[in-house]
């Protein structure tokens, strides 16, 4: 998984919430020591599963014989049969439920095995399926622990019956229910589970922090969380792929008084009534960075909705969502979103807008900024209605078959700023969900600085004389690294320089280092041309010596420029001196 960066001032806590989920591996490396308990369909369950030739039959009963700290593998087939367990201390349903697996222990818990290798699984190949035939939830992890799930299949679950919600006879989690101190679910497939309530797919309660990543969440279906549901919990969804779930409202997923980071997920053909790919309600402290929401459908906010959230969403792709009534591509009520560097276009049905703001009838409004915004290919590009404020900077609204009928309308207030250009984003390929831009976009560098220094894909802002608008970052990535970056005089420095092609074409480099004085060789280098093809790197490397008398600062600048356009400079500011040295302190005798 790529890292995202986002440098933004409004963002708190996120260095707490990152050092919390660093432990998660943690975790999980704890989890590979010995005892390890081996799960097969051909297995007995008695014993304590310990030896790979006489494995347990069931993963409940390997959760019941292991200890904190201990490993689950298992291999590849269908575990069906549900087991009934005294429900935690303050949950709010009955005093028994009933699921395939009940953790409340420390445990990791590993699909994907083969009874004949029992050192690499691969889910792909051998898919371990819980399947809870509709007779309860499929995983249930509750208490003090630290526990992870990795490469199961997770379907059937029904929380009919089953309680767990804040209010009594909410029926939570169709197919994981999660209230721990830390759960790290990855690399799973959660699919075809149910609940009347809240999360179809998954209910993370707001006790601990979670860690979803790599998982694939389809076809669940709930009132409200079709794919999963985020109750003032905190922690990170990172590159998940939600698609294809129902709900009324938050067809995708539905975040709750939520503080979760949203990090490089896909969220593709759900429905809603409300929010068809996801659903934001009082999560000021949400933070949604790299999201690529297609293809959703709902009455009101097909891609998003966001009701009384004030959340920070960079790099968005929001494109060909529908809405049946309003706000096609995102719909805000009572909100104040900042959306930095987004990609909205081609959203389409109802008013055909493709950002839609209002209020909620009661005197709260909506004051929402957008700044670096592609927003195209609309019926009206942004609605504000009475009362309601609108302040974008910095937009390319598109033309001819991108252009909007109406780039904006409604009585409230719409601060379009000085800097908006009207032509072709320049998109990969489109109509195959590809809107990253080419460079010869008309987003290319026309942007400002807002607080973000990568892209949808994790690339560093910016790769050209300036920021791209949208959520795509198209060119070179050029850097150069000094090593060691405090020299002495009189000694070497290398300079390492490397340029990677992250437009759809091929490029051809040249590349000029601009050396700093006090060293030696000095003046100007230029290398022959290279062509680099889409995704490629090139390296270059650079030994000089300082001067042995010079103390102070060397700065270097590397130049790229290319036979389409592409550019970029790259500044790498070292120092020459000694390091000081402390003397210890002796004290006068008195």
């Amino acid at each position: 998984m790529k890292i995202r960066y986002l440098f933004l001032s409004l963002v708190v806590g996120l260095g707490l919430v990152v050092v919390v989920l660093g432990l998660l591996g943690d975790v999980a490396v704890r989890a590979d020591a010995t005892p390890v308990h081996y799960v097969a369909t051909t297995g007995t369950d008695s014993g304590d599963c310990t030896n790979p030739v006489q494995p347990c039959r069931t993963v409940q009963y390997a959760v019941g014989v292991a200890g904190d700290g201990d490993l689950i593998k298992v291999a590849g087939g269908t575990y069906t049969g549900v087991h009934r367990y005294p429900a935690p201390l303050g949950y709010n349903g009955p005093e028994v439920i009933t699921q395939v697996v009940y953790i409340g222990k420390s445990i990791t818990v590993r699909g994907g095995y083969a009874t004949t290798n029992w050192e690499m699984p691969n889910p792909e190949v051998n898919p371990a399926v819980l399947d809870a035939q509709g007779h309860g939830r499929v995983l249930c992890i509750v208490g003090n622990v630290s526990s992870t799930i990795e490469g199961l299949s997770i379907t059937g679950g029904n929380a009919a019956g089953q309680g767990g919600g804040p209010l009594l006879g909410e029926n939570v989690g169709g197919g994981v229910y999660v209230a721990a101190d830390i759960v790290t679910i990855r690399n799973a497939r959660v699919f075809g589970n149910a609940t009347d309530a809240y999360g179809g797919g998954l209910y993370l309660a707001e006790q601990g922090v979670f860690a979803l990543d790599g998982n694939t969440i389809t076809s669940n279906t709930a009132d409200q969380g079709g794919g999963l549901y985020l109750d003032k919990s905190t922690g990170m969804l990172s590159d998940n792929r939600i698609a294809s779930n129902a709900a009324v409202r938050g067809g995708g997923l539905f975040l709750a008084s939520s503080g979760a980071m949203l990090l490089g997920n896909i969220v593709v053909s759900n429905q809603a009534d409300y929010g068809g790919g996801l659903l934001l309600w009082l999560s000021d402290n949400a933070v949604l960075n790299g999201n690529t929401v297609i293809s959703n459908t709902a009455d009101y906010g097909g891609g998003l909705y966001l009701d009384k959230s004030a959340t920070i969403l960079a790099n968005h792709v929001v494109a060909g969502n529908r809405a049946n009534t309003a706000g096609s591509g995102l719909y805000a009520l009572a909100a104040s979103p900042r959306l930095r560097h987004a990609t909205i276009v081609r959203n389409s049905g109802g008013d055909g807008s493709g950002v839609y703001v209002t209020d909620d009838g009661a005197a709260h409004f909506s004051a929402v900024s957008l700044v670096n915004t592609i927003l195209a290919g609309h019926a009206v590009g942004i609605w504000v209605t009475a009362g309601n404020t609108a302040t974008l900077e910095t937009t390319l609204w598109g033309a001819g078959a991108w252009a909007n009928v109406t780039d904006s309308s409604g009585a409230g207030l719409i601060v379009t700023g000085t800097r908006n250009y009207r032509n072709d984003p320049g998109f990969v390929a489109p109509g195959a969900g590809n809107y990253h831009i080419t460079i010869v976009s008309a987003a290319l560098d026309k942007g400002m600085y807002a607080g973000v220094r990568d892209d949808v894909d994790g690339d560093p802002r910016p790769q050209g004389e300036g920021y791209d608008l949208g959520a795509d970052e198209t060119g070179l990535a050029l850097t150069k690294q000094a090593s060691p970056e405090r020299v002495l005089p009189g000694t070497q420095l290398r300079y390492t320089i490397r340029v990677t092609n992250t437009s759809g074409v091929t490029l051809t480099v040249t590349l000029t280092d601009f050396l700093p004085g006090h060293v030696t060789p000095g003046g100007t280098l230029t290398w022959p041309p290279v062509t680099l093809l889409p995704g490629a790197t090139h390296a270059k490397t650079v030994v000089v010596t300082v001067e042995a008398d010079y103390t102070g600062v060397l700065t270097n600048v590397v130049r790229a420029t290319t036979d389409k356009g592409a550019g970029g400079v790259y500044v790498e500011t070292s120092m020459a001196g000694y390091r000081p040295v402390y003397l210890p302190l002796v004290m006068r005798k008195r």
